[in-house]
């Protein structure tokens, strides 16, 4: 394997899928709250849809999860929460403060 095969090979996000994919149920099982466990199946399906690294993934599972989103969840769940499962689930850390960190939200102010 070439470097930018091994580079690619070791992506986090293609990690997770050989780790994981084969039983999603299992990992996902472990994630007691609901709201929590919504929002971590909308953030890996949504890292998860580059056009690079569709071939051959089963999106069903996390797509049956992530239908179920409201934006009420957001407020079931703390931040830490989330960063925690997102590293659980082998997010890099960076990454998971990113997408743990909500958005900040400009509600028309003038600049």
């Amino acid at each position: 394997m070439n470097k930018v095969q091994l580079s690619k090979y070791n992506h986090w996000n293609r990690k997770l899928w050989r780790k994981h994919s084969d039983d999603w149920d299992a990992l996902f099982s472990t994630i007691e709250n609901s709201y929590l466990k919504i929002k971590v199946a909308c953030l890996v399906l949504w890292d998860s849809t580059d056009t690079k690294l569709v071939k051959g993934r089963d999106f069903g599972y996390l797509r049956k999860l992530s239908n179920q989103y409201r934006p009420n969840i957001e407020e079931g769940f703390r931040q830490e929460e989330l960063y925690d499962e997102l590293i659980r689930f082998g997010y890099p850390k960076k990454l998971a403060v990113k997408r743990s960190t909500p958005p900040k939200v400009d509600y028309g102010r003038k600049r």
